[in-house]
């Protein structure tokens, strides 16, 4: 049966005259064209790797050039993708962690987002929390996957409704959302992989949560955000926290910058040596103060969102803060 297989992605690479494409990329597209055979990609894979190690010539082709003396192997690399937000005014929300949201912290938000016409939405980082399927002690009486699934769904397709058609929403995914991906990777990784090979690495997300039928667009949690300069973090990519997160973020990214993520407000502006003008800020979350796992969040935490504008090629951004359902600047 093997030999069998091995002849059939032979000739499968050699009409469509696949050589330089990398390994995977190949046992993803025969896997894709012959679902009747039943293989996984990773065992097409090695097919893959001993046909072409049988014709080095034409499998070196396009990675050893004429002249180079090295065989480079092909790179597991992943690239991160950056996104450039469009000009406009938008409202940046963070940290909601549906369904365990403050219903009046998150509907003053979409009160002023909607009272200053804005253009898009950024739903920055941990939309939904994923409690339960997180990794750490879980009480009884938390709400199930379901209930986060169908919490989530009914909010982006109200949000919709509630925007209209013509103001962009754009969902990146925080670190809760990542609870989903580790937990299918952990206890189901060839649903994962299938899920991961047809919809990419977001795995189908948009679909479950109905970000489709709502018209969101849903990036990953490692995309870059960049905002005509201003770059757009949920917080958890490189991990910062401390006593002054924002000035951390200053002195170690050397440009602007701003994040969720923390659950509480503050900024800090600085001079680079050129003259540039540097401002980070952390925002405040739209979720409950009161966590059962840190006893110190109604301290601690914050109430809060950012608004941004973005025109000619510049930024203007307002840190806001909600205190008894009123919006401060910070």
């Amino acid at each position: 049966m093997k030999s069998k297989i091995r002849e059939l992605v032979k000739n499968y690479i050699h009409d469509n005259d696949l050589y330089g494409l990398p390994k995977k990329t190949i046992a993803r597209d025969f896997v894709r064209s012959h679902p009747h055979i039943g293989c996984s990609v990773e065992s097409i894979r090695i097919h893959v790797r001993r046909i072409l190690g049988e014709e080095p010539n034409e499998a070196l082709s396009e990675s050893v050039k004429i002249g180079q003396q090295f065989y480079i192997p092909e790179s597991f690399k992943k690239t991160r993708e950056r996104v450039d937000l469009p000009e406009g005014k938008w409202a940046i929300l963070n940290d909601i962690h549906l369904p365990y949201h403050d219903e009046e912290a998150l509907l003053v938000a979409l009160e002023y987002a909607k009272k200053k016409k804005v253009n898009g939405i950024l739903l920055n980082g941990d939309l939904a929390d994923f409690y339960s399927i997180s990794s750490h002690a879980k009480k009884w009486d938390g709400a199930s996957l379901i209930d986060e699934i169908e919490s989530v769904r009914d909010f982006l397709i109200g949000l919709r409704h509630s925007f209209g058609p013509d103001v962009r929403i754009i969902w990146k995914l925080g670190n809760h959302e990542n609870r989903l991906f580790r937990d299918l990777n952990k206890n189901a990784p060839y649903i994962a992989g299938l899920l991961e090979m047809n919809f990419g690495p977001n795995m189908a997300i948009e679909h479950f949560f109905g970000a489709d039928i709502a018209n969101v667009k849903v990036i990953h949690d490692q995309t870059l955000i960049n905002a005509n300069g201003l770059l757009i973090l949920h917080g958890h990519e490189y991990g910062v926290g401390g006593v002054n997160p924002s000035r951390k973020m200053a002195v170690e990214l050397k440009t602007s910058a701003i994040q969720g993520h923390l659950h509480r407000s503050e900024s800090y502006n600085t001079m680079r040596a050129d003259g540039q003008h540097i401002l980070c800020a952390v925002m405040g979350c739209l979720c409950t103060l009161q966590a059962d796992y840190y006893g110190k969040s109604e301290l601690m935490w914050s109430h809060g969102f950012g608004m941004i504008t973005l025109k000619n090629g510049g930024w203007q951004f307002e840190n806001k803060l909600i205190i008894k359902g009123r919006v401060y600047d910070n």
